[in-house]
């Protein structure tokens, strides 16, 4: 019997509810310039994020834990594209940007390292 692995202790995931946080945080402080749209479309975008990687750590089948993981990677970017917007349009403060921008690169290489951890276990089973 195959063993799925709890989500909650990957550094992937728990650095990606870090970043939902901060955007949450961002929004918050400058609701007053943003548009309920705007602030829809970047709650919907943060939520998919961890829940994208922990169903994909959670997957045993490993094309649907890829899969998983390149919807996360996918949103990640829209998401970053989406806040570079609201700060040049002055939408979000700079100090907000910072602080998530640091975070959604940290998730992307943490998602990154997950593919290679990934990729390295498949082999190494392979050879077994």
């Amino acid at each position: 019997m195959i063993k799925v692995e709890t989500f909650r202790t990957f550094d992937v995931y728990n650095r990606s509810n870090d970043l939902s946080m901060a955007i949450k945080q961002a929004t918050k402080s400058c609701n007053a310039d943003l548009t309920e749209q705007e602030i829809g479309v970047l709650n919907k975008k943060v939520v998919i994020i961890p829940t994208k990687v922990a169903a994909a750590i959670a997957q045993v089948n490993l094309k649907v834990r890829f899969k998983k993981l390149n919807e996360a990677k996918s949103t990640l970017i829209q998401l970053q594209t989406i806040m570079l917007d609201l700060t040049v349009r002055k939408k979000i403060d700079e100090q907000s940007w910072v602080e998530v921008k640091e975070l959604s690169i940290e998730v992307m290489k943490l998602l990154n390292g997950y593919f290679g951890w990934i990729s390295g276990r498949k082999q190494k089973s392979n050879y077994d």
